[in-house]
């Protein structure tokens, strides 16, 4: 668990960053645009990582432990009171929807890129014109 935090940290993080310039624009993030952009290129195998976890969630979390959950009355008021939210079936739609929303935003950043690298700085527009 502990890898898979970090490694998806790493991941979103330089997502944020490549976010973050889109947003802003200007040369600031040139220089690691393209570092930041190969790191969130591996989105998908953290999304492979996350499997292990899906699979092993009742040992990660009590609340997913129907055994363990009907043995401490405490857990069981508190589960019970928040269900909705806390099952397996919604914990890993959300993990499914959480991954293939920063994919899209992972392909659109970067085929956005691409076009931007595709196209003539503006400089070069005005002085030919």
């Amino acid at each position: 668990m502990p890898a898979f935090v970090f490694l998806a940290g790493i991941t979103l993080g330089s997502l944020a960053l490549v976010m973050l310039h889109h947003m802003t624009g200007g040369a600031w993030g040139m220089m690691t645009r393209r570092l930041h952009e190969g790191a969130t290129r591996t989105l998908p195998l953290v999304a492979l990582m996350f499997v292990p976890i899906a699979l092993g969630l009742r040992y990660l979390y009590v609340w997913s432990d129907p055994v363990a959950t009907q043995r401490d009355a405490a857990l069981r008021t508190v589960v019970e009171a928040k269900h909705l939210y806390l099952n397996t079936g919604f914990f890993l739609v959300r993990a499914v929807l959480y991954f293939a929303v920063w994919m899209l935003f992972v392909h659109f950043l970067n085929r956005w890129s691409l076009e931007q690298d595709r196209r003539p700085p503006r400089a070069t527009i005005a002085a030919s014109g």
